[in-house]
């Protein structure tokens, strides 16, 4: 596969899914969900969209380490944060560093606590704290996905408009990596 071609498709798959985590927090933002198990599994979708580009991707490799240099060190903070939870709250359940990701208020031991409640007739419940992202991440992880979806864009339209040069076609539809370039 030619190798500008290769970066494309890297770019468009990684842009893909930092948009689809974007999108996720824009629903968060809208007051779409409320706080509790679903909104836990939304905030995973957000984790697991936003950190896939930076992991191995067989076929498609990792996008490029430029793209975890920030000159805005909030961003650099929040893009660091997303890649930890990834690993320690969304793809693993790390009891022993899972305060480190989570809501403010809560303690380390409240982190991972189990309460059990036993009925006087035998019946018993369980719960668990759902885990959630410290506040305001949101707001913060939707302006970092907005940043990295222009920086992509900028980079796969630079390479296009290269790819477009040397490579001639009338106005169409292709697929990349087929009849494109």
């Amino acid at each position: 596969m030619h190798k500008q071609t290769k970066a494309l498709k890297r770019l468009f798959w990684a842009q893909g899914d930092i948009q689809a985590a974007r999108e996720l927090c824009d629903h968060i933002l809208a007051g779409s969900i409320e706080p509790g198990w679903k909104w836990r599994a939304v905030e995973s979708g957000i984790v697991v969209s936003y950190a896939r580009p930076f992991g191995e991707n067989k076929g498609l490799g990792r996008l490029s380490s430029r793209f975890e240099c920030f000159h805005d060190p909030k961003l650099a903070t929040v893009h660091k944060m997303l890649l930890h939870t990834r690993d320690v709250v969304v793809a693993h359940n790390n009891l022993l560093e899972r305060k480190s990701v989570l809501a403010d208020n809560v303690s380390e031991d409240e982190a991972a606590r189990v309460t059990i409640m036993i009925e006087s007739n035998g019946q018993n419940w369980w719960t668990l704290p759902v885990p959630h992202l410290q506040a305001g991440n949101i707001r913060r992880i939707a302006e970092l996905c907005r940043f990295q979806e222009e920086r992509i864009r900028r980079e796969s339209d630079a390479i296009l408009i290269e790819l477009a040069r040397t490579h001639p076609h009338e106005p169409g539809t292709y697929q990349l990596g087929a009849d494109f370039p």
